[in-house]
């Protein structure tokens, strides 16, 4: 099974503006590690996992979804949840702050912190992300951002805590 909440408050400051500050938790079941037979894994055939070519899930590195991890780790797992054997499940904690719009530019801050929800032997923690994305938007035809975005595996990932950056820019337009 899995589950997701997410929380949205939104607020107009005074002189500056609406804020945002949202925060999300998801968790997807793991594998009981004592039944050898059966993998009760939630993994959801039809799973929304892609939003076009790039992952869409929780953070832009990791991008977890509650019942898999791809993000990171294409070269380091042969598991189907993207986590190293024994792993499996995942807990998503996330918080952001979205502050005032300044002159058209929107600023996004947020903070992953992944687990797995069942594991072998170890420690659970699959690591930690923050995202900082820089919006623009010019009426409802075109945008542009720009993302950079820091994640440290936890030691249930790798035990090396191993550190991943990624930078992007990006232009979008709606005819």
């Amino acid at each position: 099974n899995a589950q997701v909440a997410r929380a949205k408050w939104k607020q107009r400051l005074y002189k500056v503006g609406e804020s945002i500050a949202r925060l999300s938790v998801a968790r997807g079941s793991g594998d009981n590690h004592g039944t050898h037979t059966t993998d009760e894994a939630f993994r959801p055939s039809h799973g929304h996992r892609f939003s076009g070519l790039e992952r869409s899930g929780f953070g832009e590195i990791f991008a977890a979804t509650p019942y898999d991890a791809m993000g990171g780790t294409y070269n380091s797992t042969t598991t189907a949840n993207g986590m190293r054997e024994g792993a499996s499940g995942v807990i998503v904690v996330g918080g952001g702050y979205t502050p005032a719009a300044y002159k058209g530019f929107i600023l996004d801050i947020d903070y992953f912190l992944y687990q797995a929800e069942r594991i072998r032997r170890g420690p659970r923690t699959l690591g930690m992300e923050w995202d900082l994305k820089l919006r623009y938007h010019i009426q409802d035809y075109f945008s542009m951002a720009f993302t950079a975005a820091y994640f440290k595996a936890g030691k249930a990932l790798n035990p090396a805590n191993a550190r991943a950056t990624k930078y992007a820019f990006e232009i979008a337009g709606r005819f």
